[in-house]
């Protein structure tokens, strides 16, 4: 160890491989390992891969690039000779890092640079040729089991595990026995039977470890083989010493509960996993019986699953009214921290019926206790029970005692400002928030941050309420705030709340007051940060936020060349290009890249904004200003909208924008069959933020202004006024002015009743202040609406996702939606929409049939695909099934700007790189080239990069590739085929 962690410690990432830290399973801890050595180490940690393996490395990229144009068998031989030298790299010496393989370059590693299907028959004879030469050689064997993979030769594989397994002298049998368990898994969830899949699975178990952050997936074995047979493989399972998940089959996860409780005392690890409901509680308590000593609560630091399981325990000691042990399992779940539920908890709860429990238990708590972090929680689940009154009632009896801590006191008179104003008390409310900030603001102070959020809500509320020394009031105290020293415990939040008080102060127009902010808080001393910020190349978020809005505040004011100046001279960027920019913004929405385009423009350098612009609207497909500046600078602006959409037929900016062009040219007719095609895609429009959404719909007013047709074109006009006008009661809304929200929606509706998203936002804005019968008017009517108002990407609106949140709603929802099936049964939507409610409820099977009736009827039913992909986690769906769903959604969306889903265990290699190459031309992404270089930017970055040890430094340049900020890249097939589970799998063999 002395010699390794000497003076360079050379081998720390040697160390971090040769422990196992770096399999794909552990990569988290891995990190965090590095990061202890790094600790314990100092500052003299270095890390420099070895001459060998850097060189092998840079001939691996240059295969990469020149391999698809060679000779298939050529192809074949110069991979086989990288993986020889591969195989050669001496044990002992560090390893260079390979960004394709995701890890340090070994043998296995090279299967991420694998050529393509035309060259795998001449790699199967390479990989025979060298088991001929060295039967017994475990690296040999396992070569040439990837190759008949590749071939998709299961059984000749299968014997190939076989011969790796024949007992010979080896160094670690056992560890070999446990990759080629691993692999026997993977191979029988592609190609096994059900039977196949199922017992393989318990064959496999001894190859997991009995680490705490290790746990072994169970398939749905109810699915599978039955109850029966799965209930005996469950207690197979569990007599061993491994952490089990069970990600998929809802019968199966109650099952191996069930079985788990049965031998709970002979149980050799706390099964955690297994405790994912409110009904896990009384094998939760098993668990703490049996595995509740000192020893073992301090390895739950290290299961991710506890905390679930915390959760779900307590959240059944509610409901169950046990409120002492609730109280003591609250404490323990939350510690010093706010109470926290996550969103499936509190669906679950409320599906149940029994948010009402939850309520009633934090209402008898606080008022004993009212020092408790739990008011954010409990303020919102009594104004869904309906019980706001009698929360306010409990904070105003609270603020009468004495004997409380001046900053419990400051939270209970925020939560009263909360109160009031959603009862339109207005004029009482502002007069505590002026209480609360009647004292400036003091360094150190407790109640700082809360009193800051105070500021910034009267600053709000003044603005929106046309009383300006009330905003006044709230800026000057922000400020104040803002200028005291932070410590490292505020630090964390100071961008936000400097975002927070740039929009104040430029909605009210005072740029010249946020410009002073800006450029004093560049001028402040930053926290040099801890371990992780001196070996990260981010700048503070604060300095990057001040700068942001400095350039945008500076084009604001036509001051052009002081934005080009800022890119120039500003070291605060965080970035050597503004192509790592792209997806960043100011406090008023508007993204960096189109203030520079903007400056650029302006300054007479029209090549580079409109390389900027196009690179903006690729990062940001639904951006609408972006698309508006382009039209403006582009002279081939038609050609690059056909182009975008061609990439992207589920992004409907392109057809607006087109159809704009051609109502100014007064191609009338072509612009009306665009924008309808345009409000086909997604007709609620629903992705877009304040001033953009329906914007097709006032697009498509104004053609038929131009037809002559009035009466037509009024009513979409109506319709978009409709929606502004529900964005400004959003507003109200976020500002905590529901009385004033709900009659603007009210409004809206007046001026168009058939907007589904305002009558949905109506129903879950009153539902969470307990107005269930107003509220259920509303839903019942936005469900009536969801057929007509959905497209292939249908996308709920802002402020109405949870619109099927509740029993009653499902309920309602199917009434409705099943109407519709039996008027129209060919109508996808109404299949879709079925599907949906069937999946909410836990109705698989069901589930299933609809969103497959759904894509018969429309194949390119996106939304639809997509949920068949997830219902893949939920049941057993065969894997050729499977793979039709994740094909058809890389053929539809191949970038993910709209789905999410894995191609890792697609059961035709062959397919897959074919269906991922053709991908990958369509969608290739643009050469990495510089958009606008940020000189003094990246000098700071090159200087800090300079004194991070080398392997940080590598880690930091190939972290992963930086996806846009909406979708993904198309992966290269190499990189699709490397990711591949069965691959990975393969991957140990050959190290």
């Amino acid at each position: 160890m002395r010699r390794i962690f000497g003076k360079s410690a050379v081998g720390v990432v040697a160390i971090a491989v040769g422990l196992g830290l770096a399999s794909p399973a552990r990569a988290g801890l891995w990190e965090d390992v590095l990061f202890w050595l790094m600790e314990k180490l100092g500052s003299t940690v270095e890390y420099k891969p070895s001459q060998k393996s850097a060189e092998l490395l840079a001939d691996i990229k240059r295969y990469r690039a020149e391999s698809g144009a060679m000779d298939a068998k050529k192809a074949a031989d110069a991979w086989l000779e990288l993986y020889d030298r591969a195989k050669k790299l001496p044990s002992d010496s560090a390893p260079a890092w390979d960004p394709e393989g995701s890890g340090p370059l070994r043998p296995g590693s090279m299967l991420a640079s694998l050529p393509g299907p035309a060259a795998w028959p001449a790699l199967r004879e390479g990989a025979k040729m060298r088991v001929r030469q060295a039967p017994a050689d475990t690296g040999a064997l396992g070569l040439r089991f990837v190759t008949e993979l590749l071939a998709g030769d299961g059984g000749a594989a299968g014997a190939t595990l076989a011969d790796i397994e024949r007992p010979t002298p080896r160094a670690n049998p056992s560890a070999l026995r446990a990759r080629v368990a691993r692999v026997r898994a993977e191979m029988a969830r592609l190609y096994g039977s059900r039977e196949d899949i199922a017992v393989t699975f318990v064959a496999s178990l001894d190859a997991y470890g009995n680490e705490a952050y290790e746990e072994a997936e169970v398939p749905d074995l109810v699915g599978l083989v039955g109850e029966a047979r799965a209930a005996s493989m469950l207690r197979e399972a569990l007599a061993k010493p491994v952490r089990l998940h069970v990600p998929e089959g809802d019968r199966t996860r109650v099952l191996a509960r069930r079985v788990a409780l049965e031998q709970a005392e002979k149980l050799a690890v706390p099964q955690w996993g297994l405790v994912d409901g409110m009904d896990g509680a009384v094998l939760y308590e098993a668990l703490e019986r049996r595995f509740g000593g000192v020893a073992a609560r301090a390895s739950h630091d290290y299961d991710r699953r506890k905390s679930d399981a915390d959760t779900y325990y307590f959240l059944h000691l509610v409901v169950k009214g046990r409120h002492a042990e609730a109280e003591k399992a609250m404490q323990k779940l939350a510690g010093e921290n706010a109470l926290y539920l996550p969103r499936r908890e509190i669906e679950a709860l409320r599906r149940g019926g029994y948010h009402a429990a939850l309520y009633g238990f934090l209402h008898s708590l606080l008022a004993r206790r009212p020092e408790l972090s739990a008011w954010e929680v409990y303020t919102r689940e009594a104004a869904h029970a309906g019980h706001s009154a009698q929360a306010l009632a409990l904070v105003e009896d609270l603020l009468k005692r004495k004997d409380l801590p001046a900053d419990v006191l400051t939270d209970l008179s925020f939560r009263r400002v909360n109160a009031l104003l959603a009862a339109d008390k207005i004029e009482p409310a502002l007069a505590e928030l002026r209480r609360l900030l009647a004292a400036p603001p003091k360094q150190g102070e407790k109640t700082l941050q809360a009193r800051t959020d105070a500021a910034v809500r009267l600053a709000g509320l003044g603005r929106v309420l046309e009383r300006r020394a009330l905003s006044e009031a709230g800026l000057a105290f922000a400020r104040a705030s803002l200028a005291l020293p932070a410590d490292r415990e505020q630090s964390w939040r100071r961008g936000e709340l400097l975002q927070q008080v740039f929009a104040e102060q430029r909605k009210l127009g005072l740029d010249a007051q946020a410009h002073a902010v800006a450029r004093i808080e560049l001028e402040r001393k930053q926290d040099s940060g801890g371990l992780a910020d001196r070996y990260s190349l981010a700048v503070p978020s604060s300095a990057r936020v001040a700068t942001i809005e400095l350039a945008s505040l500076d084009a604001s004011a036509k001051r052009y060349r002081e934005v080009i100046g800022l890119l120039e001279e500003s070291a605060a960027w965080g970035a050597r290009d503004l192509s790592g920019l792209l997806s960043e913004k100011d406090s008023l929405g508007v993204p960096l890249a189109l203030t520079v385009a903007l400056a650029l423009a302006e300054t007479g350098n029209h090549v580079a904004a409109l390389a900027v612009v196009r690179a903006l609207i690729d990062a940001l497909p639904g951006y609408d200003p972006a698309y508006e500046f382009l039209i403006g600078v582009d002279k081939d602006a038609l050609k690059y909208l056909d182009g975008a959409y061609a990439r992207d037929q589920f992004e409907e900016r392109p057809l607006i924008w087109k159809a704009i062009l051609f109502t100014r040219s007064g191609r009338w007719r072509e612009a009306e069959s665009l924008i309808r095609r345009a409000i086909v895609i997604d007709p609620s429009d629903g992705e877009e933020g304040p001033n953009d959404r329906m914007r097709a719909y006032a697009v498509l007013a104004g053609v038929l202004e131009a037809k002559g047709a009035i009466a037509p074109a009024a009513l979409f006009r109506r319709a978009v006024n409709a929606i502004r006008i529900s964005e400004r009661s959003d507003e109200f809304h976020r500002l905590g002015l529901y009385e004033r929200a709900f009659a603007g929606y009210r409004e809206a509706l007046e001026q168009f009743a058939d907007a589904y998203c305002i009558q949905s936002r109506l129903a879950v804005r009153l539902m969470e202040q307990g107005r269930r019968e107003e509220a259920f008017e509303h839903y019942r009517r936005a469900y009536e609406l969801m057929p007509a108002s959905f497209g292939r990407v249908e996308s709920h609106c802002f402020g109405c996702e949870s619109v099927f949140e509740g029993a009653e709603q499902l309920t309602l929802a199917e009434e409705v939606f099943s109407q519709v099936l039996m008027k129209d049964p060919k109508k996808p939507q109404a299949h879709y929409l079925l599907g949906f409610l069937n999946k909410e409820r836990g109705r698989y099977p069901e589930a299933l049939k609809r969103f497959r009736e759904s894509v018969a009827l429309d194949p390119e039913y996106l939304n639809a695909w997509k949920h068949l992909n997830e219902l893949g986690g939920r049941i057993y769906v065969e894997p050729r099934q499977r793979d039709r769903v994740r094909l058809k959604l890389l053929e539809l969306d191949p970038r993910q700007r709209h789905v999410n889903y894995e191609l890792d265990s697609v059961t035709d290699l062959g397919v897959l790189w074919r269906a991922v190459d053709a991908a990958h031309a369509a969608n290739k992404p643009a050469e990495s080239k510089s958009l606008y270089p940020l000189r003094k930017s990246a000098v700071a970055l090159d200087e800090k990069e300079a004194k991070m040890p080398e392997f940080v430094r590598q880690m930091e340049e190939h972290g992963g590739f930086r996806d846009s900020p909406k979708g993904r890249s198309v992966p290269t097939p190499r990189r699709a085929l490397g990711q591949h589970r069965l691959i990975k799998a393969s991957a140990e063999l050959l190290d």
